[in-house]
């Protein structure tokens, strides 16, 4: 910033004590003159020192300087709201903001950093809380003021506003407002423009409001260290905990004690579809939160009726629902309890009459094991994707999990995009364009005739689902679907509106042995291991390579005069010889 002599700034601002430090019944040793910052040491320093206290520059004994003056260009004292020379938000926009926006009109670069340790107050000077706004939000408002004012004087002027926002934590750089962007960004550096970071997301903005919802969707994403600085994080965390816990006992005890009343009829229907050669299987399965079962434009594909979609969509979630596997027609229902023991009921009398024709003619009996118009595709497996680039009129790119509802196994990875619409469009519509990609992972070995269905939930009405074509012969490469699909939202759509992906198949008997095995292979206990009746004996036991080093001595002797050998010196001419 240009500051009075200088490109640099520097101010310092005190905060007042936190709870932990009032229970401590601390001293504040700050004080504020002017500009100046005064540190004075505490009461009893000067005693602590004489006993032994070193400083910090010598290494040596001293006594305590008494008090230390430093001079920045601001101090400001927030300790005490009573105080005279209170300085609040207001005094530090004024001082920082304000200059930064003259310089920014001007087309100078601007910076405001905030160093401190955690708890000195950082956050609460950048951003604020509550009423009390920061000077990032000042500075966003103030700034579309003086946009306005400008056009006002000239008619002709036009302006974009583009926002980006990151976290740097542990030397990570994540991207605030593309938390799908996990991934540790790179931090590049442009001969001409400087320092950039590779792939930050950057949004258009008309408004401040529009900043301010950015700024709260950021501030959810960013890192929040639990620390004995921090305590508030700390407790709204455990909290948050609490309830959460005690939220998936009472659902969970409630979702097993329904399994166990209805344990026996789904055993029943399984053993007479066993004795009547029907070829079906029942398993149970849980729907959960955000599987939307009640898109009437989807019922005939899901093999759902409509009694049964109400009774599946009014349940609260998590719920238990059946699943039916059915490999006489190849294709996956979906029951709800009420609706197996409304099935079970007819099963026993087929069985009961099936081996007197001559009864049973007299009655008209449906197949209990299946529908009556059976689906032709099968669901399996949807993903949920944000529709935040919508409103904010910008492309973005997925790469996302298809999951299985049964099994919540990963079955593919989806690639697609979300593009703004140029097509003419009412004021109160959002018109947007889906460009669907590829799935990646699902083999033409375990269904055929994939295509995919986008729908958004609680917004799309009936026929309101957008399909894809019918894609076959892929075998084990991707499915290309390569299409463009255009689609709409109503402008007072909420923010968190996702747009559904359903990918449906002619599935083939290896995925349904797939379905049928997973509870099995999930649920199996592990084998203990089995005892070798003749244990193999270890090579150590009966062999044993081991190295010693040899040093081995040569002594020549030498028949002396008196008839005796005596030895002679001899001496090595290379000691790297061998010999």
């Amino acid at each position: 910033m240009e500051g009075g002599g200088g490109n640099i700034k520097v101010v310092v601002r005190v905060r007042p004590f936190n709870s932990r430090e009032r229970d401590r019944n601390a001293k504040c040793i700050v004080q504020m003159k002017g500009a100046q910052t005064v540190l004075t040491p505490p009461p009893g320093a000067e005693e602590k020192s004489r006993k032994g206290g070193k400083s910090s520059n010598t290494g040596t004994n001293s006594a305590p300087e008494g008090p230390r003056v430093f001079a920045f260009d601001k101090s400001y004292w927030s300790f005490d709201r009573k105080a005279p020379n209170y300085a609040g938000q207001d005094d530090l926009f004024s001082d920082l903001g304000a200059p930064l926006l003259d310089n920014a009109f001007q087309g100078y670069n601007n910076c405001i950093f905030a160093y401190g340790q955690t708890g000195s107050g950082k956050s609460y000077s950048m951003m604020g809380y509550g009423e009390e706004a920061g000077v990032i939000p000042k500075i966003c408002k103030e700034m579309f003021q003086r946009i306005s004012a400008m056009q006002v004087a000239d008619t002709n002027l036009t302006s974009t506003v583009e926002v980006s926002y990151l976290e740097i934590y542990n030397e990570r750089v994540r991207d605030l407002l593309n938390p799908a962007n996990k991934g540790n960004l790179k931090v590049r550096e442009h001969p001409s423009t400087g320092p950039y970071v590779e792939d930050l997301a950057k949004l258009v903005v008309q408004s401040f409001s529009e900043i301010e919802h950015l700024m709260d969707e950021g501030n959810k994403a960013r890192t929040v260290a639990a620390t004995n600085m921090n305590e508030t994080s700390t407790r709204e965390i455990e909290v948050a905990r609490n309830v959460l816990s005690h939220w998936r006992r009472r659902n969970y005890v409630r979702m097993v004690e329904s399994v166990l009343q209805h344990a026996s009829l789904l055993k029943e229907a399984q053993v007479m579809s066993h004795i009547m050669d029907k070829h079906v299987f029942f398993q149970f399965a849980i729907v959960d939160v955000g599987q939307n079962m009640g898109s009437s434009y989807d019922l005939v594909l899901n093999g759902i009726s409509g009694d049964d979609d109400m009774a599946l969509d009014d349940a609260k979630k998590p719920c238990i629902a059946v699943r039916v596997i059915d490999f006489k027609h190849n294709v996956i229902l979906l029951w709800s309890l009420d609706k197996l023991e409304r099935r079970v009921q007819a099963m026993r009398q087929m069985h009961q009459y099936i081996d007197r024709p001559d009864y049973i003619q007299h009655f008209k009996l449906e197949n209990p094991f299946s529908e009556q118009c059976s689906p032709t595709y099968s669901l399996v497996g949807d993903v949920d994707v944000p529709l935040t680039a919508v409103f904010e009129s910008r492309v973005q790119d997925f790469s996302v999990e298809v999951v299985s509802m049964y099994t919540q196994n990963v079955i593919g990875i989806l690639r697609l995009s979300l593009e703004p619409s140029a097509a003419q469009a009412p004021s109160s519509t959002l018109k947007f364009n889906v460009v669907m990609r590829d799935l990646v992972g699902f083999a033409e070995r375990e269904g055929t005739d994939i295509h995919a269905q986008l729908f958004v939930p609680g917004i799309s009405e009936e026929g309101g689902a957008t399909t894809t074509q019918i894609i076959s012969g892929f075998d084990e490469n991707p499915v290309q679907f390569e299409s463009v699909h255009s689609m709409s939202l109503p402008l007072n759509s909420p923010r968190t509106s996702t747009l559904k992906v359903s990918i449906f198949a002619l599935v083939s008997s290896m995925h349904l042995d797939k379905l049928l095995s997973w509870d099995e292979m999930r649920d199996a206990p592990e084998a203990p291991p089995q005892k070798r009746k003749a244990p193999r004996i270890a090579e150590s036991e009966y062999f044993q390579e081991e190295r010693h080093d040899v040093f081995a001595g040569v002594q020549i002797l030498e028949l002396a005069e008196n008839g005796e050998y005596l030895p002679v010196d001899v001496v090595q001419a290379n000691s790297l010889e061998a010999g």
